[in-house]
């Protein structure tokens, strides 16, 4: 009878990270941008801070940073 319960306990314990982690999963949002590259230097691009719906302070306390597919960076 112990047995059992150790293989159910550890199948609920299974079940539990699982829901945790989609939870996490579903909590966490990316937003892309698409920018060409032709697009003239200096060009505005996007508010992050009002996209984001964080103030100029909290978005540097919190170490944003801006993610590149590719090699090659079209951001300053």
């Amino acid at each position: 009878i112990q047995v059992l319960e150790g293989i159910h306990l550890k199948k609920r314990q299974v079940v539990i990270f699982i829901i945790l982690i989609l939870l996490w999963e579903a909590g966490s949002e990316s937003i892309q941008y698409s920018i060409l590259e032709e697009t003239e230097s200096g060009t505005f691009v996007a508010n992050l801070t009002k996209d984001l719906g964080l103030t100029m302070g909290e978005l540097a306390a919190r170490a944003a940073r801006v993610v590149f597919k590719g090699n090659r960076q079209y951001l300053q």
